[in-house]
């Protein structure tokens, strides 16, 4: 059975199976990966996820409008020190790109542990952009094999933000032109399958034609982790 989870962002207290009214016309693409071939049986939410990356071409994509791209994922693997982790990268065919990614020890800027970045680099007329975390990736978030996390990046013409399980976690300021339809940015990837890519899941993909709010995104997040923890086995009596 599918579930819509687009309905915990106006707080309603029970999943929906059907997309309300006033989301419906919102939604670029949801996928659950219930019905997936590659899936395999331990989702976040559904009980199905899809192992690597999942990826997506299409005009929609370009956020020279307002988009929200909201996954959840978890690592398969335990994360080495020069381990890299791709969590989102939407490119065009010129070789520009937004990117949220970690890099281990010894790989960039004389890293000694995993860092996260936000990148975006090689887009006409905008300034090349980085907000990279003062913390290891591990004081950042927990990377424990099997942990499942949120991630939501809100992308507009002049901004991108990223939010980790509910917070803030980077937001940067484009300078210069802002991201327009000519930049062609409409190739996503989510997740990375590459063999020095570190292994994840993904669960729960789901792309909006709108820039969320903090707070709708910090709900839905608290929403959706209630109900995975009501659905946690319980231990026997």
């Amino acid at each position: 059975m599918k579930t819509c989870l687009l309905a915990l962002f106006v707080l309603l207290p029970v999943f929906a199976q059907d997309l309300p009214p006033a989301w419906a016309e919102l939604v670029i693409t949801h996928e659950t990966f219930d019905e997936a071939e590659a899936a395999v049986t331990d989702g976040a939410l559904s009980g199905r996820s899809l192992p690597g990356e999942w990826s997506l071409s299409d005009d929609q994509l370009s956020p020279h409008q307002p988009r929200t791209f909201s996954f959840w994922w978890a690592l398969t693997e335990a994360h080495p020190d020069d381990g890299r982790i791709n969590w989102l990268r939407l490119i065009n065919r010129q070789r520009g790109y937004l990117s949220y990614f970690s890099k281990g020890k010894g790989q960039w800027k004389a890293l000694e542990e995993p860092a996260g970045s936000l990148q975006v680099w090689n887009l006409d007329g905008i300034a090349n952009t980085e907000a990279r975390t003062d913390l290891t990736m591990r004081e950042t978030v927990d990377l424990t094999p099997g942990v499942w996390h949120h991630t939501a990046a809100v992308i507009t013409g002049r901004s991108v933000a990223v939010y980790i399980d509910g917070e803030l976690w980077r937001e940067i300021q484009l300078e210069g032109r802002a991201i327009d339809a000519e930049h062609g940015m409409i190739h996503l990837t989510i997740g990375g399958a590459a063999e020095h890519f570190t292994p994840m899941l993904l669960d729960e993909i789901i792309i909006l034609k709108q820039a969320l709010s903090a707070d709708a995104i910090d709900a839905y997040f608290q929403a959706v982790r209630a109900q995975m923890q009501l659905n946690q086995p319980q231990p026997a009596q």
